[in-house]
């Protein structure tokens, strides 16, 4: 699958099929399952849960976009979009060393915005910090707590939504950023009803292209490296991921689409609850919001 309306199909139809199976196992000659073979479909369906929870560090790597309660690309697929700003306290937040990282302030949102086809809903909190408060950097730290999003399509009623709870951790200043999460937990619930949890623990290194240009409040384009593990539940199912950027991922400020990246191969080893493994390659591009998922 190559394009935008595929990846988001993915949701509705492929993310119902890894709901409900492990996949194909194949024996070895001594009769042990340790090869896991995936359709097309299933491998579609990681990939959709991968890129979004990817791509939605773009929202947490400048430390005053987390506070922006834009429903993402990653969250749900379409434009950018401003459903509301949350309400902060303390108001105004202390910022001892005029970084626009406070010093610690809670961002609590509360907001159901309707649009021409789609209603928005925002809740939950995000705490803020700074961990390093006398020095001027772009250092931050996220407490996410039931921090909820949702779309939902006015003309059929179908709602997509995810719910996040964990820590994000940045370290860095205007020109790189090494960003880190442990147990980081996304609860999904898909247009089909079919639901989720992807819990990672994932380790990201970016640098703008452009030396200098990371601001507060805006992420430049720029490469992006993924390392870590993660595992997806629904039910019986789990299913294991050890994550791995072999081409820096390539990240489009400027793009609308899901995902954000018009470069890069992430490559996944799968594994199910018996140790059987997979692998999943996920290439990027050559335009922003294009997939193309392999399995082997």
């Amino acid at each position: 699958m190559t394009t935008r309306t595929a990846v988001l199909a993915c949701t509705v139809t492929a993310l119902a099929i890894l709901a409900g199976c492990q996949g194909e196992k194949i024996n070895s000659p001594g009769g042990s399952n340790n090869r896991l073979v995936l359709s097309q479909a299933q491998a579609d369906s990681i990939q959709t849960v991968v890129s979004s929870d990817a791509d939605a560090l773009a929202d947490g790597d400048s430390p005053d976009r987390v506070a922006s309660a834009s429903l993402s690309p990653g969250d749900g697929g379409g434009a950018v979009l401003q459903p509301c700003r949350p309400t902060r306290s303390p108001s105004p937040p202390v910022d001892s060393d005029h970084d626009r990282v406070p010093d610690e302030v809670l961002y609590t949102f509360d907001c159901v915005v309707s649009r021409p086809l789609v209603t928005l809903i925002s809740t939950g909190t995000i705490e803020v910090s700074d961990p390093t408060p006398a020095a001027g950097d772009l250092s931050a730290r996220h407490v996410f707590t039931d921090f909820f999003r949702s779309r939902t399509n006015i003309l059929t009623g179908k709602t997509w939504s995810v719910k996040r709870n964990g820590t994000r951790t940045l370290l860095g200043d205007a020109s790189a950023l090494d960003f880190s999460e442990t147990n980081f937990r996304s609860d999904f619930v898909f247009e089909n009803g079919v639901t989720g949890s992807h819990v990672k623990t994932w380790n990201s290194h970016f640098t703008a292209d452009t030396p200098g240009s990371i601001q507060a409040d805006s992420l430049p384009s720029g490469l992006r490296t993924i390392s870590g593990t993660s595992t997806w539940t629904r039910g019986t199912a789990t299913w294991s991921f050890t994550a791995s950027s072999t081409t820096p991922l390539h990240y489009d400020a400027d793009c609308d689409d899901v995902p954000r990246f018009d470069a890069g191969v992430l490559a996944l080893v799968v594994t199910d609850k018996d140790g059987n493994t997979a692998e999943v390659t996920i290439t990027y591009g050559p335009a922003c919001g294009q997939v193309t998922v392999t399995r082997s």
